[in-house]
């Protein structure tokens, strides 16, 4: 098989759409000007290894997406983690792969359902873990977009798909052992990511804070040649009653920053709400809640950089244990940190969450916490993190200056009913009105007002049930139906989506593109480990 590479620089940087007919050996790849392309792969991101087609099959950490050519196959390679996914659809012949959900709309000349409300609950569904998660969603015109997290795939001339999993993780017997496998595995990311056969290269930029997770990344961040990190200022108390409120606790890690070495740069989580270019939209298109709005205001300083953060520190470094089968599946508590997609590939940058790239060996990562070895840097109470802790005060941070108390900076537009002060004005002014036009329309059906009554049935049983002391919870899915934002997502996509019209592959004659790469001819192909 060959690739058929088509650079398109009106497309977003880092996006990309692959296109396979049934019987053929090209693979079409339509691209957005940073995305990487050797003789025998392409990609957008980074991963722990050579920056080659061996190292990239190899590699245990893998940031961002793209794929490897093999004689007979093509290998798609989603990211090591499920903060991203890749989506594919298979439409009569016809295949296409991208690491955009907007994207393959706009090639499939397809639409989200109008009357789907359910979108969201079915991204948002991978938290629960990939197995459990929603393996495809519906399109306007009836089509499935399949979701493809963490597993690798690959397809043949006759559109076979074949899933593998990954290269598994070394074991962690001790501190210094995960301690160690972090500090490397980062350094290696950064070798490939300036590596000097790619067109971009990339520096780290670390963030900081006054928790556990981010210091401890920022210390790796900093052996890896950082010497830039911002801090949001303020933060929230996590999850309490208060969510709307952007200025109700302190989180200005500026002081460990430069303790550190860093060049700090301060910025407020709330300055997303001057901003008149309706910034919400492209984090909640992406289906996975839109928490990270928040890093809307970084977008001057993240083009062109390894992005070092701490999501899911709180899953994989805290006590409280989880079915090992579940970590495996990389189960976590909330969706923080899987919103910054379309950002990120219209930016350009790659996003390093540290913490999760092991989630798989959280068990033994347990153990570790838990072990005698690890006493001195156990505080106790609920909020106790020791992995992180010895990370940050070896470095020289003193033990009072952070993980103290529990904060955070993203903004949970799925936590409540009513989210709508979660909004800039200016985007709370467009949602509303596309929502009532959009609601007008479905209450014309007799299903969705039937739905809509068992979403109300069911809201009202939850506030009795709690006003009596039952810990009942109201599904997103049927949330969403009595929600004034309960078509956030349909809006979001419907502001994001033209960015993706310039597209120049589709149902028309994608084999229009002209070549640019041949593969390699003898790549072995991998199967499971």
């Amino acid at each position: 098989m060959k690739f058929r590479m088509q650079m398109n620089a009106a497309l977003p940087r880092l996006a990309w759409c692959a296109y396979l007919r049934q019987g053929s050996d090209i693979v079409t790849v339509e691209h957005g000007p940073w995305v990487e392309s050797q003789v025998n792969f392409f990609f957008e991101g980074g991963w722990d290894g050579p920056y080659d087609w061996r190292g990239l099959l190899d590699a245990k950490a893998v940031l961002g997406s793209g794929a490897i050519l093999s004689d007979d196959q093509v290998v798609f390679i989603p990211s090591s983690h499920t903060l991203e996914r890749l989506h594919f659809c298979r439409d009569g012949d016809c295949l296409f792969v991208s690491n955009s959900f907007i994207y393959l709309l706009a090639v499939l000349d397809d639409a989200i359902d109008p009357m789907h409300v359910g979108y969201e609950s079915e991204f948002l569904s991978v938290v629960k873990g990939y197995h459990r998660a929603r393996k495809w969603v519906p399109t306007a015109q009836g089509r499935r977009i399949q979701l493809q997290y963490y597993r690798r795939f690959r397809i043949d001339r006759d559109l076979h798909i074949y899933t593998d999993c990954p290269p598994a993780l070394p074991h962690f017997g001790t501190y210094e052992d995960y301690a160690g496998y972090l500090e490397g595995m980062a350094q290696q990311v950064m070798d490939n990511a300036n590596d000097l056969r790619r067109s971009i290269t990339y520096k780290p930029l670390a963030t900081v804070s006054t928790g556990y997770d981010s210091p401890a990344c920022a210390v790796i961040a900093r052996k890896c040649g950082g010497t830039e990190a911002v801090t949001f200022c303020s933060a929230r108390m996590e999850l309490n009653g208060d969510v709307g409120n952007p200025q109700n606790a302190c989180d200005d890690g500026g002081q460990i920053g430069r303790q550190l070495g860093f060049n700090v740069m301060k910025f407020d989580r709330s300055l997303y709400f001057e901003n008149e270019a309706i910034p919400e939209a492209e984090f909640l298109a992406t289906g996975n809640g839109g928490d990270d709005v928040v890093m809307s205001v970084l977008a001057e300083h993240l083009p062109g950089t390894v992005f070092f953060t701490g999501f899911r520190g709180d899953t994989i470094w805290d006590f409280e244990p989880q079915a090992i089968e579940d970590s495996t599946q990389f189960k976590s508590k909330d969706p923080s940190g899987a919103s910054l997609g379309e950002f990120r590939l219209r930016l350009g940058f790659i996003h390093a969450p540290l913490p999760v790239l092991t989630m798989p060996r959280h068990d033994e990562i347990l153990r570790i916490s838990q072990s005698p070895e690890m006493a001195p840097w156990r505080l106790g109470g609920t909020y106790d993190r020791p992995i992180p802790r010895r990370l940050a005060e070896s470095a020289g941070i003193e033990r009072e200056s952070f993980g103290q108390e529990k904060k955070a900076i993203t903004q949970p537009f799925w936590v409540t009913l009513d989210n709508g002060a979660m909004f800039s004005a200016g985007s709370r002014q467009v949602l509303m009105a596309f929502s009532e036009e959009l609601e007008s329309r479905n209450r014309r059906s007799m299903r969705h007002r039937l739905r809509q009554m068992q979403a109300t049935l069911y809201h009202w049983i939850v506030w009795r049930g709690n006003n009596l002391g039952l810990p009942l919870r109201m599904p997103i899915s049927l949330r969403l139906l009595i929600s004034r934002t309960g078509y956030k997502f349909h809006w979001a996509v419907a502001q994001v989506q033209d960015r993706y019209r310039p597209t120049m592959i589709g149902l028309g004659d994608p084999t229009s593109i002209p070549a640019m790469a041949p593969a390699a001819s003898k790549i072995a192909s991998h199967g499971s480990n």
